[in-house]
C-alpha cells in the first residue's frame, strides 16, 4: 500500500514538473494539510498559519525540481513549513508583539492533544516567550529531536535542552496553578 503511494507521488510529482495542472493540484491538496498543520503548531495563529503555509507551498513547488522523489514527501514539506513559520514569526515580532488573543484553542490541535485541558496547555504554550514556544512546538508537536531543532534554529544542542526545560517548568507552574484556581 505504501509503494502504491509513493509510485502514485513520484508520478505526480513528475507529471507536476512538466506544467501539468491536474497533478500540480492533487499535489496541492497533498501538501498543504502538512503545510497548514506545521504552521498552526508554530504559529499557533490562524492567519500567520494561513501565510507561512502559503509561502510553504509556494516554496515546494518552486523547489520540486530539487525533490528526489525516492524520498517521502511528508518530511520535506513539513520542514519547509517550518521554516517559513519561523520566517513568520520573525517578521511579525520585529512588526508587533505576539497576540494571544487571536490563538483559536478549537483548532486542530485541541482534537489532536485530545484532552479535556488541551485548551489549557495550547493557551499556556501560546503565553511563552517566542523561544520556548517554539522549542515545544518543534518537539513535543511536530516530534523533532533536538538534535533536529538545534540544526534547525542554528542554537548549540544544549541550548535547545535548556529551553526546553525552562518552557516544562513554566508551562507545569502554570497549569498547576491554573488547576488549583
Amino acid at each position: 500500500m505504501y509503494t502504491e503511494y509513493v509510485s502514485v507521488l513520484a508520478e505526480l510529482i513528475e507529471e507536476a514538473r512538466t506544467g501539468s495542472q491536474t497533478a500540480a493540484s492533487k499535489l496541492f491538496r497533498v501538501c498543504w494539510p502538512i503545510a497548514w498543520n506545521a504552521a498552526f503548531r508554530i504559529t499557533q495563529q490562524r492567519a500567520l498559519a494561513e501565510d507561512a503555509a502559503q509561502t510553504a507551498v509556494q516554496n515546494v513547488f518552486r523547489s520540486l525540481a530539487t525533490f528526489d522523489e525516492t524520498r517521502p514527501i511528508e518530511p520535506w514539506v513539513r520542514r519547509i513549513a517550518v521554516n517559513a513559520s519561523l520566517n513568520a514569526l520573525r517578521t511579525e515580532s520585529k512588526t508587533s508583539p505576539v497576540d494571544t488573543s487571536e490563538l483559536d484553542v478549537s483548532s486542530p490541535l485541541t482534537v489532536a492533544e485530545g484532552s479535556p485541558e488541551s485548551g489549557a496547555v495550547i493557551a499556556a504554550v501560546a503565553a511563552l516567550p517566542l523561544e520556548q514556544r517554539l522549542v515545544v512546538a518543534l518537539h513535543y508537536w511536530l516530534d523533532y529531536s533536538a538534535a533536529e531543532i538545534a540544526e534547525l534554529l542554528e542554537l548549540p544542542v544544549g541550548t535547545v535542552a535548556s529551553r526546553v526545560s525552562r518552557a516544562l517548568k513554566t508551562l507545569r507552574t502554570e497549569l498547576e496553578e491554573e488547576h488549583v484556581s
